[in-house]
């Protein structure tokens, strides 16, 4: 199912982008809930990253500045703001004055012990999502300082054997990569804080989980022809944050259809 079917806002759309192939992970089971809020399933595969990216409706025009915010597993990422001036906009992990640590699928780790003191939200576990607001943006000529995340961490922990997710993903923080200069900004937000424009929520599982639930009903399901059961994982992969971070926006010296953006409230 097309999610510009799907969206919950004729003027934009929120999608989840391999970084391998550049192509929209699929969608399945994609419906609309309480008007405002997308919620489907998507296919996962351990070791590959992956970006969120908003795209403006070339059929409906609107310049309204957009900001949005993404938590991973019941965790704070980060924000982004998009110019009213960009048709699309793309979030490839959190960022600070380093570099971009991008979004990676990665396997979690179980532990026979009970009382690890983990404090994960389970309801949360395997849940992509991201509130969008419409928002006045300004930038405050700042860059961001790798300070400002000293609480990030990158990856999930171990999760007790007990909840019974052998086998299903994280969402953790890759390898540090370059980025064009970013700013902190500023949004005064025109929808009230606690009510999104729209929300998107991607409920990610391995194929052979959304196999196995039912989701997706056999192998001949067009989407598990094309993703594999398993995949080999990179050690470096398995990390990821728990953070909570600022909004940036492109450097002025030339412009990027990344507008990359994090949260300041």
């Amino acid at each position: 199912m097309s999610l510009p079917d799907m969206s919950p806002r004729p003027n934009f759309t929120v999608t989840l982008v391999s970084a391998r192939s550049g192509k929209d992970y699929p969608l399945h089971r994609a419906r609309l809930v309480c008007g405002n809020t997308m919620d489907a399933f998507v296919p996962s595969i351990a070791g590959e990253a992956f970006h969120v990216k908003l795209a403006r409706s070339k059929e409906v025009h609107s310049a309204d500045p957009l900001c949005f915010k993404v938590w991973v597993d019941g965790r704070y990422m980060q924000g982004y703001a998009v110019s009213p001036l960009s048709d699309s906009a793309v979030m490839e992990g959190v960022y600070d004055s380093v570099g971009v640590r991008p979004f990676v699928f990665s396997n979690i780790e179980t532990t026979e012990d009970d009382d690890e003191g983990h404090e994960l939200d389970v309801s949360k576990l395997g849940l992509i999502e991201i509130r969008v607001w419409r928002a006045i943006v300004t930038r405050d000529g700042e860059q961001p300082d790798q300070g400002y995340y000293k609480n990030v961490q990158r990856h999930l922990g171990p999760v007790p054997k007990k909840l019974d997710k052998v086998g299903w993903h994280g969402v953790s923080l890759g390898d540090y990569r370059p980025h064009n200069g970013l700013f902190r900004t500023h949004s005064a937000y025109i929808d009230s804080p606690s009510t999104p424009y729209a929300t998107f929520r991607f409920h990610y599982r391995p194929l052979d989980i959304l196999l196995k639930d039912r989701v997706l009903a056999h192998m001949d399901d067009p989407l598990a022809q094309s993703y594999p059961l398993s995949r080999k994982r990179d050690r470096s992969e398995d990390e990821g944050i728990h953070s909570d971070a600022g909004v940036m926006t492109p450097g002025r010296e030339k412009r990027s259809k990344y507008d990359h953006d994090s949260e300041m409230l």
